[in-house]
């Protein structure tokens, strides 16, 4: 039996990264907000980091119950992700559950990839009455981007969120962990398999280990990847195609710019 395609054998190439961190930079070299940016550091100096660190988050929160996502082993995120009906009934009871735990408990299964399909994201953490009350950073490029909309996500090693758009720009920035973002332009669409029921989701689970028997026009498309680091920023403009991969456990922040 011949060995399985994967995406790696097409055009694949590396966002290189900025080192500084001027508005005038930023400007002239996204042009002005159309094209990815990978901002070494861009978080890492417009807060204290580590306060959002596992040790600190487990002293100050660690006895704070929380709502965690927790599914069947057997149960395909990707499938249900991607069917409208079961999306829009929720979570199916058979297959998903939303457990309550103490934080500190969370954090420590975030270290243990074992517990990686057990327990796979936040569904409340405390830590985003902490993004309220001012205390995330907030690089000054997302609030020149008009980015200020703050939500903390989550998650163990092995975690995919699949290739999906979203419809406004939005920064992504790493506290801790490693994690690896995969994009396409949006002119890309033609050649992502763009699901049938909700055209911002491609059909595709997994685009860095796609069999291209199943998927053969993912080899029309020019994938960049940016692999981010504790401190990272990366810039995200609207209607990009991006896959997000959990290399580590890892939690960062997203900063929206909703549209009015």
């Amino acid at each position: 039996m011949a060995a399985r395609q994967r995406t790696s054998v097409v055009t694949w190439s590396s966002l290189r990264p900025l080192e500084s961190k001027s508005l005038k930079d930023f400007s002239n070299l996204s042009k002005a907000g159309r094209r990815p940016l990978l901002i070494r550091d861009g978080l890492a100096k417009n807060g204290n980091l580590s306060d959002w660190s596992l040790e600190t988050l487990a002293d100050s929160h660690g006895n704070n119950s929380i709502s965690v996502h927790v599914k069947d082993r057997q149960f395909d995120i990707h499938e249900w992700t991607h069917n409208r009906e079961l999306y829009l009934r929720s979570y199916p009871a058979r297959h998903m559950s939303i457990r309550r735990m103490k934080l500190s408990r969370f954090l420590l299964q975030l270290r243990n990839e074992s517990h990686s399909e057990d327990v796979y994201s936040i569904a409340g953490v405390p830590a985003a009455k902490i993004v309220k009350n001012g205390c995330a950073p907030l690089p000054n490029i997302c609030k020149y981007m008009g980015c200020t909309l703050t939500t903390v996500w989550s998650a163990p090693s092995g975690r995919i969120w699949s290739l999906h758009q979203d419809e406004c720009p939005v920064f992504m920035g790493l506290s801790f962990g490693k994690k690896l973002v995969t994009i396409a332009k949006p002119s890309a669409s033609a050649n992502l398999y763009v699901h049938s029921q909700n055209h911002l989701l491609s059909s595709v689970p997994d685009a860095r280990r796609a069999d291209l028997r199943k998927f053969p026009k993912l080899k029309r498309v020019e994938f960049l990847r940016a692999l981010m680091y504790p401190g990272d920023l990366l810039y995200v403009p609207p209607y990009w195609w991006h896959q997000v991969e959990y290399i580590v456990g890892s939690l960062s922040f997203s900063y929206w710019r909703l549209e009015t």
